[in-house]
């Protein structure tokens, strides 16, 4: 099987994607740290989160709540390539 070699700019494009990759796992460790030093997880704090900015709500409405911020998050960058509609 040939070689695959990119130009240049592809280089520098993967490169630079690699690098925002590493930073991103390393912020995440970050805050999992902090979190972690409040005796919180990442989802426990986004509970938190979804309380503060929607108020008191009971476990069904909540869990529906969480449940379309990560399915928005999963299908924005689809739905806005017109994948799915």
């Amino acid at each position: 099987m040939p070689e695959l070699r990119a130009d240049r700019k592809t280089q520098r494009a993967m490169s630079a994607y690699r690098d925002l990759e590493r930073a991103t796992r390393r912020l995440g460790e970050i805050a999992g740290q902090a979190l972690g030093s409040f005796g919180l997880t990442a989802i426990q704090y986004g509970v938190l989160e979804a309380l503060l900015h929607g108020g008191p709500m009971g476990q069904a409405n909540l869990g529906a709540k969480l449940a379309a911020g990560i399915a928005t998050c999963i299908l924005s960058p689809v739905i806005s390539r017109s994948a799915v509609w």
